[in-house]
C-alpha cells in the first residue's frame, strides 16, 4: 500500500486531512502499511498524533489482525498460489519475525492440515526438513504439500537460503512420496510462487 493511499484512508477513519501535520508526522515514523499494523507501543505514537488518534489506530490493528488472522480452513480447496496468499496475506501485514508452515492437502487439492513449522527473525527462519515431514507423515492421508513463509520486510524476493530450501523439500518429497507442489512466500501485498517463479502484487483497492 502507498503511502498516498495509507494518509487517505487513515484520514477518512481518523477525521483527519491526508497532508495535515499529524498525518505527517504519523506516516513519517510508519511509512507502511503492515508498520501500522505492527505499533507495540502506543504511548510513543500518542506523543506525535494524540492520546485519542493513537487509540484509534490500536482499534483499527486489533480489528485488521483478527480478520485477516493467519490460517488455511481445514476442507478448503487450494487450486493456485493466489488462494494461499488469500488465506495467510495478514503474515505479510502482521507478524514482525519469519514464521513457516505447512499445509497438507489431499489427492483432491483439499487441505488435510495445516501447521506451524518454525518461527525465526526479523530476516530468516531455520526450516528443517525433517520437522516439515514428520508433520505431514503424522496427520495421515497427506498427497502433497505447500509451504509457507513470510517475509517481515515486506518484499516477498526469495533469498538464496529460501532457494535452497524449496529445493531440498521437493527433494525429500520425491523420496518420502508427498510432492511439495509449491513455495509461497508471503510479503506486504504480494507474493511470491516458486511454481510461477514470480513475484505477484495484489490490488489492494478494494
Amino acid at each position: 500500500m502507498k503511502t498516498n493511499k495509507i494518509r487517505v484512508e487513515l484520514g477518512a477513519y481518523l477525521g483527519w486531512a491526508a497532508d495535515s501535520e499529524k498525518m505527517n508526522a504519523l506516516t513519517a515514523e510508519y511509512p507502511r502499511a503492515q508498520d501500522l499494523m505492527r505499533i507495540q507501543d502506543y504511548n510513543a505514537v500518542a506523543k506525535h498524533i494524540g492520546l485519542t488518534g493513537a487509540r484509534k489506530i490500536k482499534a483499527l490493528a486489533g480489528i485488521v489482525n483478527k480478520v485477516y488472522e493467519v490460517g488455511v480452513d481445514i476442507g478448503a480447496k487450494i487450486n493456485s498460489p493466489a488462494h494461499v496468499y488469500e488465506y495467510m496475506q495478514a503474515a505479510g501485514m502482521a507478524l514482525d519475525v519469519e514464521y513457516c508452515w505447512v499445509i497438507g492437502l489431499d489427492r483432491k487439492n483439499k487441505v488435510k492440515m495445516f501447521e506451524l513449522i518454525s518461527k525465526g527473525t526479523i530476516s530468516a527462519t531455520i526450516v528443517e526438513t525433517r520437522d516439515v515431514f514428520k508433520a505431514l507423515i503424522r496427520h495421515g492421508g497427506v498427497a502433497a504439500c505447500i509451504i509457507v513463509h513470510n517475509h517481515p520486510s515486506g518484499d516477498s524476493t526469495p533469498s538464496q537460503d529460501d532457494k535452497k530450501v524449496t529445493k531440498d523439500l521437493m527433494a525429500a518429497g520425491e523420496l518420502m512420496g508427498i510432492k511439495v507442489i509449491d513455495h509461497v512466500i508471503i510479503g506486504a501485498g504480494e507474493y511470491y510462487s516458486h511454481t510461477e517463479d514470480s513475484v505477484n502484487k495484489v490490488n489492494q483497492a478494494n
